[in-house]
């Protein structure tokens, strides 16, 4: 039998996307835009090389026009995007998977008065020969990037279902 309370009645209701996982979020500030350029490095340990897309770390604004910067394991490789806020994204990847259940130090670096673009990986122990050891250097036609007034995320993006399956040290 209903109970007659001070609240009872009805309300709109709405979606709300709830987020599963782990990750960091660092709030949105002018200390993080990157007009001049920036690395990031880690230590990453892959638990589940797959395909499709984990993140490692965004500061990205996704939309018709995306903006930002987020380092990746694309398909199991490390890659990094970089979007101008025009439309153009650009894409560059290590030309091998990582190893998964093994430790990598990462690097990644754009600067931007030159273009220039670079994505390291060295998985520790190393192995003669070993092909997830890469280094890649690109050029690119993306100069400063454009500020991102959202969130720095670690193993997240603001796009649903890219999350990082790892961890970090």
């Amino acid at each position: 039998e209903p109970v007659s309370v001070e609240f009872a009645g009805d309300y709109a209701g709405g979606v709300q996307e709830i987020v599963t996982g782990s990750y960091v979020t660092v709030p949105g500030s002018d200390a993080l835009h990157v007009a001049n350029g920036f690395t990031f490095q880690c230590w990453l340990r892959p638990t589940l090389v797959q395909p499709g897309v984990q993140v490692i770390v965004s500061h990205w604004s996704p939309g018709e026009m995306p903006h930002g910067y987020a380092l990746v394991m694309q398909d199991g490789m490390l890659a990094l995007w970089l979007g101008d806020g025009t439309g153009s994204v650009e894409r560059i990847a290590a030309p091998a998977p990582l190893r998964q259940d093994a430790w990598h130090f990462i690097a990644a670096s754009f600067a931007p008065d030159s273009g220039e673009v670079r994505l390291l990986q060295q998985p520790g122990p190393a192995w003669p020969g070993d092909p997830a050891r890469s280094e890649v250097t690109a050029r690119i036609g993306i100069g400063a990037l454009p500020h991102v007034s959202g969130p720095l995320l670690l193993a997240a993006m603001p796009v649903a279902g890219n999350r990082l399956t790892g961890h970090f040290n």
